[in-house]
């Protein structure tokens, strides 16, 4: 049986979420992979308890390259109503994507991030531009080509 992307979803830094059909990503590069857990742990000042809340398992990429057909823009697939094309170029915030596969697995995927400024909003690493076909291209990480 073959397995295929049902479905990707675009994590941005203010919980905003882009879910994005298959049929739109020309291109999904992913470099530098890793394992990466995240620990997160109640308060005890706050309520006392010292067990763990919460345990995350995902994946970092040292860099990513995303090629998103043209033919999406105009396109509402934000859950703040924003049309997708104007959310990414405006705002370089996108922190993690998540790849939806056909046999109902999942594989989230942290972005690497560095902070443009002290607020922490937008990331230093990520940049976007459009091919010669109108094609938006967004890199995220380090390629060493600034």
């Amino acid at each position: 049986m073959d397995i295929t992307i049902t479905e990707i979803e675009i994590g941005f830094e203010n919980v905003e979420v882009v879910k994005v059909p298959p049929k739109y990503i020309m291109k999904f590069l992913v470099w530098g992979m890793r394992d990466l857990r995240l620990m997160f742990r109640r308060n005890e000042e706050l309520d006392g308890d010292s067990e763990l809340g919460l345990w995350l398992k995902r994946k970092e990429a040292e860099r990513i390259v995303l090629i998103i057909d043209k033919d999406i823009e105009g396109k509402v697939l934000t859950d703040c109503d924003k049309e997708f094309w104007w959310r990414v170029t405006h705002y370089p915030d996108i922190v993690d994507i998540k790849i939806k596969y056909s046999d109902g697995t999942e594989e989230e995927i942290q972005t690497n991030w560095e902070d443009v400024n002290d607020e922490g909003e937008e990331n230093a690493l990520q940049e976007h531009y459009f091919d010669k076909e109108g094609n938006l291209v967004i890199k995220i990480g380090e390629f060493g080509d600034k």
